[in-house]
């Protein structure tokens, strides 16, 4: 999967789709400082990367959308110090999380080809 990561800071959202359940509040934080971090660097930011930023924060925001709806009758600490009470039974499956990986890394995989050309 590494070959289809362009910018380092996607190997943090990546990890955060991997990250076993209980992990993945911090997982996600720990992305979107790396996104934000990247984005105050004074190094420009060319506008293939901006987008891969942006689709960044979009997947994690999908992947906090997930954790919200379907954790398993416990609390979730999540980035900001929000609180969540589960509402669903069903639990997050870790199955599915390879899926979202390759998604995320087959969308860097478009970058990379199109930074090539």
């Amino acid at each position: 999967m590494d070959e289809h990561i362009k910018y380092r800071w996607q190997h943090a959202i990546v990890d955060a789709f991997l990250a076993e359940p209980e992990d993945i509040p911090i997982k996600i934080s720990v992305a979107q400082r790396g996104i934000l971090m990247r984005l105050k660097e004074p190094q420009s930011v060319d506008p293939e990367e901006k987008t891969a930023l942006e689709d960044g924060l979009r997947a994690l925001q999908v992947l906090v959308r997930e954790v919200k709806s379907n954790a398993a009758k416990c609390q979730i600490q999540l980035p900001g110090g929000a609180e969540l009470a589960a509402r669903d039974t069903q639990p997050r499956t870790p199955s599915s999380a390879p899926g979202r990986a390759r998604t995320i890394a087959s969308r860097n995989s478009h970058y990379n080809r199109r930074a090539e050309s």
